[in-house]
C-alpha cells in the first residue's frame, strides 16, 4: 500500500489582514508616518497594506509583530487535488 501524501498550497488573505492592522492602528491612535517610523515600513507601503492591495511580505510581516498580529488567522490553506489518489478527508485542525 502506498503512502497518500497530501499536497496543499497556501495563500495570504491580504484584505482581512489589512483591515485587522488599521483598525488596530486606529484604536492606537497612531498616525501612518508614526507607525512608519516605528517598523521602518514606508508610508505607501502601511496604506497598501491597509487596503488590502500587497501580499505577503517582509513588511507585511513587520508590521504584524508590530500589532501584535498572528498572521496564522490569515493563511488560507487549499489542498491540491491528485486525479491519482482517492479523496481522503481534510484533517480537522
Amino acid at each position: 500500500m502506498g503512502t497518500y501524501k497530501r499536497k496543499y498550497t497556501f495563500s495570504f488573505n491580504a484584505r482581512d489582514f489589512g483591515r485587522h492592522f488599521k483598525a488596530i492602528r486606529f484604536g492606537q491612535k497612531y498616525s501612518l508616518r508614526e507607525v512608519s517610523a516605528m517598523t521602518g515600513v514606508d508610508i505607501d507601503t502601511i496604506s497598501r497594506v491597509e487596503r488590502g492591495k500587497i501580499q505577503f511580505s517582509g513588511s507585511v510581516f513587520s508590521l504584524s509583530i508590530w500589532a501584535d498580529i498572528d498572521l496564522r488567522n490569515y493563511a488560507i490553506r487549499r489542498q491540491e487535488e491528485d486525479p491519482d489518489q482517492p479523496h481522503l478527508p481534510a484533517p480537522r485542525f
